[in-house]
């Protein structure tokens, strides 16, 4: 994989972060369908292993975390998860995630005409979404990452006492926090609010970044709506094929 530097990246606007966000609301209700369509089969062990897929149970708290993986072929798998933490009633953390490991098109024919399997599987999609309320009344933080055989394309809107810093480790955006001095948090003690400004008394607001590595992010959203209708249809017959065994 070439090596991605902070140049790599083209910076988008507003744009494009609508597109991202409306693009992870439809893949985050799609993994939300069908997680809650196998869990509601309540499959037995056996169950599994018969029909190739695999279901984590987290035993503490049942609802928290929820993870399928459906192995469909030698060296091809998808898996997709979703992690939910509530304070009371409401959603503090959440996050959904989706790896689809395989072969491309030209690679399971190369594969196919040496007749060994000789082409090893790889991740052709990840998908990576989390959000997290933040305390102290410092906004709601988000971020989407997604990264293909052609790119690797991240939106992140963070705190208001953050802002992006580009991360060579793990070729994205995280962030740095701003320093304690060169800000004012002021509390309202009658309703228990803060707010955030800068020291001119100007109000601080969450930074958004969305970047991405691929050509444009024509390009980029292109990659990544083919692979996941591959992707999707794949799981969709594997679900389908679930169900109708439950039901014999």
């Amino acid at each position: 994989m070439t090596k991605l530097e902070e140049k790599d990246f083209i910076h988008g606007d507003k744009e494009q972060m609508c597109e991202a966000l409306v693009m992870s609301e439809d893949v985050n209700a799609y993994i939300d369908s069908v997680i809650d369509q196998i869990y509601a089969l309540d499959l037995s062990k056996e169950d599994e292993a018969k029909l190739n897929i695999v279901i984590h149970r987290e035993t503490l708290d049942p609802e928290s975390w929820k993870k399928v993986i459906f192995k469909l072929a030698p060296g091809c798998d998808i898996e997709i998860s979703r992690r939910i933490s509530k304070d009371g009633t409401q959603i503090r953390r959440s996050s959904h995630k989706l790896d689809f490991r395989g072969q491309s098109a030209s690679e399971r024919a190369l594969s196919a005409m040496t007749g060994f399997g000789l082409i090893g599987s790889h991740y052709l999609l990840t998908y990576d979404e989390s959000m997290e309320n933040l305390c102290f009344d410092q906004g709601t933080e988000k971020s989407i990452r997604i990264s293909d055989e052609g790119g690797v394309t991240h939106y992140t809107k963070l705190g208001v006492t953050k802002r992006p810093e580009y991360t060579s480790v793990y070729p994205s955006y995280t962030y740095k926090y701003l320093d304690s001095d060169s800000y004012k948090e002021v509390r309202d003690y009658s309703t228990g609010k803060r707010t955030y400004t800068d020291l001119d008394g100007n109000v601080l607001t969450q930074p958004e970044l969305i970047a991405t590595s691929h050509p444009s992010f024509d390009s980029a959203f292109t990659s990544f709506d083919e692979i996941f209708k591959s992707c999707r249809s794949l799981v969709d017959a594997k679900v389908e094929e679930i169900t109708a065994s439950k039901a014999k």
